[in-house]
């Protein structure tokens, strides 16, 4: 787990904005969320998220159109946009963040090795990113890689949109 101070500016950039994020973690089984509901006041910018580990979750909790995981997989940019629409119409945040990986030791392929992880990031203006990233160690070690990723994804994003009028 990550302390606190390494999330500290994520929070302060959302609540000196007024804005909120939900997240939808399909690989990390909640290591996101609880990093980020450790920082202080995280209740004033923090609404929650769904931990959506099994693809029944994806589809019937979160409207994932099932092709989308016959055709490409749950760790799969088509997977991660979808469900990223998906919680923003549903959880009232301004910002979501979706992760999904491969976090091993076992289920790795060549196409979709084990460290594989991808990230997005979307605004309920319309504003979206997509990161694919291949990460290195064990599952706690991925997860922990993946929280400070997520966290820095946002941030840099957070501070590219200043007050949000860049977000269109």
């Amino acid at each position: 787990m990550l302390p606190s101070q390494e999330l500290e500016p994520l929070g302060d950039l959302l609540a000196a904005r007024g804005e909120s994020l939900c997240l939808v973690e399909a690989s990390a089984g909640g290591a996101l969320q609880a990093a980020l509901s450790l920082a202080p006041g995280a209740s004033r910018w923090f609404h929650g998220g769904i931990v959506a580990y099994h693809d029944s979750i994806k589809t019937g909790w979160l409207g994932l159109d099932e092709r989308v995981l016959i055709e490409h997989g749950a760790v799969s940019t088509a997977a991660v946009e979808a469900m990223g629409a998906a919680a923003l119409a549903r959880c009232g945040a301004h910002w979501v963040l979706v992760e999904s990986g491969v976090y091993g030791p076992s289920g790795g392929s060549p196409e979709k090795p084990v460290g594989l992880v991808y990230l997005h990031v979307a605004h309920r203006a319309g504003w979206r990113q997509t990161s694919r990233l291949q990460l290195g160690g064990d599952r706690a070690a991925l997860r922990v890689a993946v929280t400070l990723e997520a966290a820095k994804l946002l941030i840099r994003q957070l501070r590219a949109t200043g007050g949000g009028a860049n977000l269109k």
